[in-house]
C-alpha cells in the first residue's frame, strides 16, 4: 500500500487527507487505497473524511491508555477527538448541500416546461383521462356521493 499527499489538493485523496489532518509523512494514519475506496463508496469528500475519522476513532479506541512514571499515553483522547472531528465534518458536508424546489412560481414552472432539454415526466396531471369517455360526475348517484 502507498501513502501520498500533495498540498495542492488536486485530488479527492489529498482533500480527504487534508480534512482528516493526515498530512505528516512521519505519522501516516491511512493508506491511499483505503481513502480511495471510501471516496468511491460515498462519492463525497466530506463524507469520506468523516468515515475515515470514524475508522481512526475505532482504531484508537482499541488501544488502551498507558502510564509509566511521569510518562503517559492517552489513546482514548485520540479516539474521542476523531469522533468529534467526524461529527464536525458531517455537519460541514451537509451545509454544502442546498435543497431546491421547482415550480414555486408560475414563471419558473413555465420555464421548466418549455425547456427542450428537460426529461419528460413519467406521470402528469390528467394522464388517465381518455378522450371521448363519460364525465365521472354522471356516476355520482351510483357511488352514493349525492
Amino acid at each position: 500500500m502507498s501513502w501520498t499527499y500533495s498540498s495542492t489538493l488536486a485530488t479527492d485523496l489529498d482533500r480527504v487527507r487534508f480534512l482528516v489532518g493526515d498530512t505528516d509523512t512521519d505519522d501516516k494514519q491511512v493508506q491511499d487505497g483505503e481513502i480511495n475506496y471510501i471516496v468511491g463508496l460515498l462519492g463525497s469528500v466530506y463524507g469520506a473524511a468523516a468515515a475515515i475519522c470514524e475508522a481512526l476513532a475505532a482504531k484508537y479506541a482499541r488501544k488502551c491508555d498507558k502510564s509509566v512514571g511521569d510518562l503517559s499515553l492517552s489513546m482514548s483522547q485520540k479516539s474521542t477527538a476523531y469522533r468529534a472531528m467526524a461529527a464536525s465534518l458531517r455537519s460541514q458536508g451537509s451545509v454544502l448541500c442546498t435543497p431546491t424546489a421547482g415550480g414555486i412560481s408560475i414563471s419558473d414552472k413555465e420555464s421548466e416546461e418549455s425547456d427542450s432539454d428537460r426529461v419528460t415526466p413519467v406521470f402528469a396531471r390528467g394522464q388517465f383521462e381518455n378522450a371521448g369517455t363519460t364525465n365521472n360526475s354522471e356516476f355520482a348517484s351510483f357511488s352514493g356521493a349525492d
